[in-house]
């Protein structure tokens, strides 16, 4: 807009020091050759801000799309994962009839020889949620396997239905929630907490995430701003929450309270 302003002021002074001593048929050409330099100007300026606004819709688009991709994949993935947790998880109900035999049988040494070698496979999976919904339950086992891998404490409330909402939602939605507060919780060295719930009240549902923070966060990014390097598969994750929120008539909201950090999220049942 400043190169348009300094085109205005410079046709203006042309126009009045070309003009002076110049007869009137000429004065008149020139007037309309400076007229159509700024309107070419003018012409080029908002051709130049239009283009890129639309590569900027284009480039957040193609992001998105790229994001979608993203999600559909992890959706089958965490799929995949949750068979292998729920094969798991029969494994263990076969370990717990083990070792009832064992201390029946008064070898109370091998029951908990057998117990101490298999011990990460009774802490690993003792949370695994089980809903009527085959994705909530996919990428909300997947995720607590993760950070309890990495020595977070999870914690998990949910509703068994989610009518009205899609698949594809409900995994861009949760896996985000999960995705950044394992990513906060990595950070600390300690304490390392995530408590996630899922209420529903008549036809509208209530997603709250909250994880223990070291410092806070949006003192130096209240924008939530990625931090990744990988801008395009991890730069949308606000924004994903927020389009879902808008999407279905609810709100999105982030807040620091007692050394947590929270991301409240409500959906209305369409």
């Amino acid at each position: 807009m400043s190169v348009l302003f300094i085109s205005v002021v410079i046709a203006g002074f042309l126009t009045l020091t070309s003009t002076q001593n110049v007869p009137g048929n000429t004065r008149l050409v020139i007037v309309i050759c400076i007229a159509g330099i700024v309107l070419i100007n003018i012409v080029t300026v908002y051709l130049v801000i239009d283009l890129s606004k639309k590569n900027s819709v284009i480039k957040e688009n193609e992001m998105l799309r790229m994001q979608q991709v993203y999600q559909s994949n992890y959706i089958e993935n965490a799929k995949a994962q949750y068979e292998i947790i729920r094969k798991m998880r029969h494994d263990i109900k076969n370990n717990y009839i083990v070792i009832g035999s064992l201390i029946k049988s008064g070898n109370i040494d091998k029951a908990t020889k057998y117990i101490n070698d298999n011990i990460h496979n009774f802490t690993l999976f003792a949370n695994v949620i089980n809903t009527n919904n085959d994705v909530v339950n996919a990428v909300i086992n997947y995720k607590s396997a993760i950070a309890q891998e990495l020595e977070i404490e999870v914690s998990i409330i949910t509703v068994l239905d989610f009518d009205g909402i899609s698949d594809i939602d409900l995994c861009s939605l949760i896996s985000n929630l999960f995705d950044n507060a394992i990513e906060a919780c990595k950070k600390m060295n300690s304490n390392k907490h995530i408590d996630f719930s899922i209420k529903k009240d008549e036809s509208v549902y209530y997603f709250s995430m909250k994880n223990t923070i070291g410092h806070s966060v949006l003192e130096g990014n209240p924008e939530l701003n990625t931090t990744k390097k990988d801008k395009i598969i991890h730069g949308f994750g606000t924004k994903i929450i927020n389009d879902i929120a808008k999407k279905y008539n609810g709100a999105f909201d982030y807040y620091e309270e007692n050394g947590y950090f929270i991301c409240s999220i409500i959906l209305k049942n369409k």
